[in-house]
């Protein structure tokens, strides 16, 4: 039996079919875990002589004991509910949910909380993709409620994908603080003026992560591995190459990164959730991931995306992550605060839907958008980031690069270098959005090789307190033979009335249309 659950974002609901708990109808059992004798130091044993014997869709009731597991397997349809289950093994899972072995079934994990092991998580040179919790799911549905993963010492949750009709649903989870995250803030910005900065702001683990990699130590600021150059521990300081000028990252770009930008050393990539190959459809809602060492989400699935409600704040590097061509995404009502990179980053999509979304103070962008078709960013908040609100980037895919973009009613508040920047983004509509206070309000620009746009629209947007320019247009031609870019500037509207701050470059002033 099905009920379906219906969740409000903004001025769009969102309807999901979750199976009911208790399998009503079905030939499972209610089973009361405390009998078996489980709740021990190493209940691996009990554990399975519990599974091997309940019948498919029964539910096992733990009461909330603690249950003590090294990778126990179950390969069955059940409901799992109110356990503590600890992980004894740090590079194993606790549980592993193997849903390989049946069809059109559903494994239910409800009101769970893993307990990290009693040792002491050592960072290793090679990391293992194992969590606190793997699934592998078949052809089936398996759901997480209200399960919840603290401190986990690697992945929180790995998921693995491999039936096409396979159906993941997660609701209200908790995933934080996994892969030993620390952070810290610099009191300075990095440039040529502070080569040196006190040993004292970095997290004392930085420190260990050094030690074991003495010839080529790197430290993440904001979105680049920056190379140190010495470490005096004497005077509690590390160095920084100024040879040129400013510090050049791996990607060879030059930046200077703004006083207070998060700094965190990330040698590990553990995520708060990560999920990979294909399935029919991956769901997330509500719940918190967030605390995390390198994406608070990491879904590199193909199944068709929902998050809803979710919070993914001051991950190591970035809050809500997807590639792999993830048709269809949908992101509504969700925040992403204070990432040390981006705070969504969406790659390689077509018909990408990011709105009410709230993205703030992350360490680079607030959204990202990567090449693809049919972007929609609307009715989203995207303020004091470090580098864009928003950033549309189609760069390197082909000559046309993203195309069919919408981003509408976006409010770009107070980030450090523009509120919209689109990139080899070939055809747009920008409309009734609000940029405030941001160096550049909206800066369009191609490079080399990319056909420029063929009517990118802008319309009703408000510009007001942007220092350099509100509007920011290169139009050139950027394959010989080919069409400048065509440009419709119409209805905009300037703060108090004022004559706008419009930059365009071009050969041709005929390809920037002004309206009134």
């Amino acid at each position: 039996m099905k009920h379906a659950r219906v969740y409000a974002a903004g001025m769009v609901c969102f309807v999901v079919f979750v199976t009911q708990s208790l399998f009503s109808g079905g030939t499972g059992q209610s089973i009361d875990a405390r009998t078996s004798g489980i709740g021990g130091t190493d209940d691996n044993a009990a554990f399975k002589t519990l599974i091997d014997a309940a019948a498919d869709d029964s539910v096992i009731d733990f009461h909330g004991i603690t249950v003590a597991l090294d990778n126990a397997v179950v390969g069955k349809p059940v409901h799992l509910k109110n356990a503590a289950i600890k992980q004894m093994h740090q590079d194993r899972p606790a549980l592993t949910i193997n849903g390989d072995s049946y069809r059109e079934k559903e494994v239910v994990i409800s009101d769970i909380t893993t307990l990290s092991p009693t040792t002491p998580y050592t960072p290793k040179s090679t990391p293992r993709e194992t969590g606190v919790i793997i699934v592998l799911s078949g052809d089936n549905t398996i759901t997480l409620n209200n399960v919840k993963v603290p401190d986990a010492p690697k992945q929180g949750i790995y998921i693995k994908l491999s039936g096409a009709n396979a159906v993941l649903i997660m609701s209200n989870c908790e995933v934080i603080g996994s892969g030993a995250y620390q952070r810290a803030k610099l009191s300075a910005p990095v440039d040529a003026n502070t080569p040196v900065i006190p040993l004292a702001e970095i997290p004392s683990q930085f420190v260990v992560w050094t030690a074991e990699n003495p010839v080529n130590p790197r430290i993440w600021f904001g979105d680049a591995r920056y190379k140190i150059e010495s470490i005096d521990y004497d005077k509690k300081t590390i160095t920084f190459p100024s040879d040129t000028g400013v510090r050049k990252p791996e990607n060879g770009v030059n930046q200077s990164k703004i006083s207070g930008a998060p700094v965190a050393m990330s040698k590990d990539p553990y995520n708060g959730v990560y999920i990979e190959g294909s399935g029919k459809a991956f769901t997330v809602i509500g719940g918190n991931y967030s605390s995390n060492s390198h994406f608070g989400i990491f879904n590199r699935a193909t199944a068709k995306t929902l998050y809803a409600n979710v919070i993914a704040n001051e991950n190591n590097y970035i809050g809500l992550g997807n590639s792999d061509k993830p048709n269809g995404l949908i992101a509504s009502n969700c925040t992403t605060d204070g990432n040390i990179n981006n705070g969504i980053d969406i790659n390689r999509g077509r018909d990408i839907t990011v709105q009410y979304h709230t993205a703030r103070y992350n360490g680079v962008d607030g959204i990202f958008i990567g090449w693809g078709v049919g972007a929609k960013i609307q009715d989203n908040t995207a303020m004091s980031n470090f580098r864009i609100g928003i950033l549309l980037n189609g760069a390197g895919k082909g000559s046309t690069g993203l195309r069919g973009a919408v981003v509408a009613k976006n409010r770009c508040t107070d980030n450090a270098m523009a509120g919209l920047i689109c990139t080899t983004v070939y055809d747009s509509t920008i409309q009734s959005n609000t940029f405030l206070r941001n160096p550049y309000g909206i800066k369009i620009d191609g490079t080399m090789n990319f056909s420029n746009s063929s009517g990118c629209v802008l319309t009703r947007n408000l510009y007001a307190g942007n220092s350099k320019r509100d509007i920011y247009i290169n139009a050139r031609n950027y394959i010989p033979g080919t069409p400048h870019g065509v440009f419709s500037i119409l209805d905009e509207k300037f703060e108090n009335g004022a004559k706008p701050n419009i930059e365009t470059y071009m050969n041709d002033a005929s390809v920037v249309k002004l309206g009134k």
